[in-house]
Order: structure tokens, then C-alpha cells, then sequence
């Protein structure tokens, strides 16, 4: 797998950084031509030929805190479900490979506790995942793409 416009593109409005030329600089933005596609840092372009130089800096979800989980649990389950949730954060192991995970334990009725799993085939836990809470991974800067374990961003 290789870096590409398609990994980089959802965090733009966020002022993401990445590292490219041993300098760590601020992706401003990118946009397509009929030529090539650009990614336009600090002013100035690199093709998409560049990419294998760029590395985006991304957080990995195991550095996600409490409170950020509490406002994840919010996108996932609204306000008022969440006053009654405990939030537990840690990580479960599968075949031999440890995953994050978030658990939102419901205080009075464990029926209504929620564990999410963010693994290689994607976030598993819940049925609906709304478009607002990718929104929130991608302005917090958390690796959704993997591209930390495949060696294509650095750790923030």
C-alpha cells in the first residue's frame, strides 16, 4: 500500500501536518488538475509523484482520552445516553493482535453497555456509525487509515 490524495484529503480542514524533506510542515491543501493532482504545502505544490516523501503526523486511536471518548459516545449515542455510561479504554487482543477498544458501561442496566472496537477491517461494536463521528477522527487527527502500522504517517 502506498500514501495517496484519497488518505490525506478528510483531513484537510483540520490543519494537518505531515513531514516531508526531513521538515514538518502544514498541509494547506490540495487540488486536482487535469494534469495531476497537487497537495499544496505551505505554498507550495508537490505532485502526487512526491507523496512517497510525505508523511502525514496522525494520533493513533490508542491515544484517544477519556474525554475525547466521551465526546466520540456522544456522535455514536447522543447526550443523554452517555450520562449514564462509564468509560473504560484499553485494548482487546484477537488471533494475537491487540486492538483498541473504548467500553461504555451503563451504570444501572449492563444490557445497555456498548463496546467498540477499532480493528484492521474496521470499527465494529455498533450498527450505525453517523458521518459526523469519522468528522471527529479526522479533526483530531487519529489515524482512521492504519497508516501508522503500515509505516506511511508518524506518530503525532
Amino acid at each position: 500500500m502506498k500514501l495517496e490524495l484519497k488518505h490525506l484529503a478528510p483531513y484537510l480542514p483540520y490543519g494537518l501536518k505531515i513531514k516531508a524533506y526531513d521538515n514538518i510542515w502544514n498541509l494547506d491543501g490540495y487540488r486536482v488538475s487535469a494534469i495531476k493532482p497537487l497537495v499544496v504545502v505551505n505554498q507550495h505544490s508537490l505532485t502526487s509523484s512526491h507523496l512517497r516523501e510525505v508523511k502525514p503526523l496522525l494520533r493513533p486511536i490508542s491515544s484517544m482520552t477519556k474525554e475525547e471518548a466521551y465526546e466520540f459516545g456522544i456522535l455514536l449515542m447522543g447526550e443523554a445516553d452517555m450520562e449514564d455510561k462509564e468509560i473504560g479504554i484499553g485494548e482487546m487482543t484477537l488471533m494475537g493482535v491487540a486492538y483498541p477498544t473504548i467500553v461504555y458501561k451503563d451504570k444501572e442496566d449492563e444490557e445497555y453497555s456498548v463496546t467498540i472496537q477499532f480493528s484492521s477491517i474496521g470499527i465494529s461494536g455498533i450498527d450505525l456509525i453517523p458521518y459526523e463521528a469519522y468528522e471527529w477522527f479526522f479533526k483530531h487527527h487519529f489515524d482512521v487509515f492504519r497508516l501508522i502500522n503500515k509505516g506511511l504517517a508518524i506518530e503525532k
